[in-house]
Order: C-alpha cells, then sequence, then structure tokens
C-alpha cells in the first residue's frame, strides 16, 4: 500500500504527540490508513491521547502499524518536498518514505511490533 500525505502536516502532528511522551516507551504512533485519508494517534498509560485524520490518498489494502514518532519525524525532515509517499507493505516489514518529486531519497523506518 502506498500513502501519499503532506510532510509538515505529518511532523507537526508527530511533534504535538511528543509533548505527551514521558519516555521512550511512549514515543509511538499509530497509522491508520483510511479512504481518503490518514488516522493517527498516540496514547500513553495515563490515559492522555492525541488523535487527528490527515488528508491522503492511499492505494491499497488499508492496515494500521505503529511506528517510533522521532524515527519517523528524522526520516521526514530529510526531506524538501510537500508531499511524501509511505510505502508499506505489511505492519512488520519495513515502510519506504520517499518523494516523487526526488527520486535520489529514500528513507526507511522500521515498525513497532504491538500485540
Amino acid at each position: 500500500m502506498k500513502v501519499k500525505v503532506n510532510r509538515q502536516e505529518l511532523l507537526a502532528f508527530i511533534h504535538r504527540s511528543l509533548t505527551f511522551a514521558k519516555d521512550e516507551q511512549h514515543r509511538s504512533i499509530t497509522l491508520e490508513p483510511q479512504a481518503g485519508a490518514l488516522r493517527i494517534y498516540s496514547a500513553s498509560d495515563d490515559s492522555s491521547s492525541i488523535e487527528e485524520t490527515l488528508e491522503a490518498t492511499n492505494d491499497g489494502e488499508p492496515e494500521k502499524f505503529t511506528i517510533n514518532a522521532l524515527f519517523v519525524s528524522d526520516a521526514l525532515k530529510a526531506f524538501s518536498t510537500v508531499e511524501v509517499t509511505l510505502h508499506i507493505q505489511s505492519n512488520v516489514k519495513p515502510i519506504f518514505i520517499f518523494s516523487e518529486k526526488d527520486p535520489t531519497l529514500t528513507q526507511l523506518v522500521l515498525p513497532i511490533r504491538t500485540a
């Protein structure tokens, strides 16, 4: 599945979600592709949570996955384009982040296994 999303909007959500993270265990975000959107949420043990839905285009079978917010943030900062594409093979395989406008740059982020 490929999900195309606005890079700045995704980065802004990640930075907001990190304000809730008390330690390294709570720096994860879950991304759930939906029809015409990307639902993103993060929750911590003390019942604080954050959720947002970003406009996105996607193709393929939707599958939610959890990733480390800091790793994704670092990967997204390497791009200068407005949109990036997340290529998701499954929730246990690496996620490739790339931009159609800059084919020389590809970032890889590993998902976090969840129960």
